[in-house]
């Protein structure tokens, strides 16, 4: 079910127990939601000369905002989510996006993170395409701004977070392992039977986790493509599924 509210457009959140609010979501610690209408594009913002954006400039960090260019094949955006920290208060964070200028013919181009455009019913039989926004965990993004901020509050996930996260990622590692094994190649079987150890938590397999953890974290998970290399699969694997493992509240299985 989704509810309409009227912000000079309609806006929806559709939230995982099929309930919605327009202003102030129910989170879970680490859990975010982005605001449609905060998008800002960063040539506006460097055109605006009427000091509309200093807030937002000082939020996102001068040099950060220096650091982009827009090109050809890449253009910038600004989008704030609403964050719930650690102990379940909702802060702002500014997130950066950039997406190909082909792309904004697409309705689904060009949009802040997690939101998508789809038809909704207005009255009747009329509907109207509209951005709908979808609660997403901060933690297993692969958004730089969003962990910088789960960092700066030292944020762990409770036990039971924990728990849960590990049971979805088993659950997905595992299958990757299993087709890796089984792929007939050396360097994914290697890759796969070191996703399956930490998968299934043997004691070989927290330590494999615990340096490998080091490893991406101090490379701040940006490791290079060495596609010849069985790391680079693990590295991605857990990279894509597991990033909640940086902030997991370390149990025994």
């Amino acid at each position: 079910m989704k509810y309409q509210f009227r912000h000079f457009l309609f806006i929806f959140v559709v939230m995982s127990a099929n309930q919605v609010h327009a202003s102030a979501p129910s989170l879970q610690p680490g859990q975010c939601i982005s605001d449609p209408l905060s998008k800002n594009y960063l040539v506006n913002v460097r055109s605006s000369t009427s000091g509309a954006f200093d807030k937002m400039i000082a939020e996102i960090g001068i040099e950060r905002f220096k650091s982009l260019r827009d090109s050809q094949t890449e253009q910038f955006y600004f989008c704030q989510a609403t964050c719930a920290n650690a102990r379940g208060q909702l802060e702002k964070v500014w997130i950066t996006q950039s997406d190909n200028p082909s792309n904004f013919a697409n309705m689904n181009g060009f949009l802040c993170h997690s939101v998508t455009i789809e038809k909704v019913v207005i009255v009747g039989s009329i509907t109207s395409p509209q951005p709908v926004a979808t609660v997403f965990e901060a933690f297993n993004s692969q958004i730089p701004e969003l962990h910088k901020w789960l960092r700066a509050s030292d944020f762990r996930l409770s036990v039971e977070a924990t728990n849960e996260q590990w049971r979805v990622f088993e659950k997905t590692a595992d299958n990757i392992a299993v087709t890796f094994v089984n792929s007939g190649s050396v360097i994914f079987a290697q890759a796969g039977a070191e996703i399956w150890e930490i998968a299934h938590r043997t004691e070989r397999g927290k330590l494999l986790l615990e340096e490998k953890m080091k490893l991406y974290t101090s490379a701040d998970w940006q490791l290079p493509q060495e596609f010849h290399n069985p790391d680079y699969f693990v590295y991605n694997t857990i990279k894509t599924f597991g990033r909640f493992l940086q902030y997991q509240t370390v149990i025994d299985k």
